[in-house]
């Protein structure tokens, strides 16, 4: 607008009601200048610029549950691969364990809900998402493994199997 060009005081509300609500809602209907739309347009400012102070004083704690929730998906993924995995592996178990592979690669993980504390606060929040965090990676990790020592074992031929397995005896005696 011309800065040039005076307006009437009616006219210079109703544009500074209708820059407060394009500044929240850039899609924003407008009526004609009046007394009535001048309200509503005010009105509609007040509940947005209420809606935005809500939506920044509470942004931590919603970024903070948004990284819980991705963490507790991923940890969801990683143990139906473990589980799966070991159940692939299990017919090889004993064969697996003369070779070296830990047996805390066929333990069951933890489920996610008895790991869980009553979580209230952001920094509760944040703190349990860094320990969700590691304990993630390592299940990522444990799935990775089982998946390459199940691809490793069973892509060998039987003779192969058979002179892995003697070599690992010969290195225990």
């Amino acid at each position: 607008m011309d800065p040039r060009i005076i307006m009437d005081p009616q006219s210079a509300r109703f544009h500074a009601a209708i820059a407060r609500v394009s500044k929240y809602d850039g899609k924003a209907h407008f009526g004609m200048c009046s007394n009535t739309e001048i309200a509503r347009l005010e009105k509609l400012a007040d509940q947005l610029e209420k809606r935005a102070e809500v939506s920044r004083v509470n942004e931590p704690m919603n970024r903070a549950v948004v990284i819980l929730a991705g963490l507790q998906t991923r940890y969801h993924q990683a143990r139906s691969e473990v589980l799966k995995w070991q159940a692939e592996l299990h017919s090889h178990r004993q064969v697996l364990s003369i070779l070296g592979t830990p047996l805390g690669y066929f333990q069951e993980p933890e489920a996610i809900k008895s790991m869980e504390p009553a979580v209230r606060t952001t920094e509760e929040y944040e703190a349990f998402s860094t320990k969700l965090g590691h304990t993630v990676a390592d299940l990522e990790m444990k799935a990775t493994t089982l998946r390459d020592c199940c691809h490793e074992w069973t892509r060998l031929t039987l003779e192969q199997q058979n002179r892995k397995l003697i070599l690992a005896l010969a290195e225990r005696l």
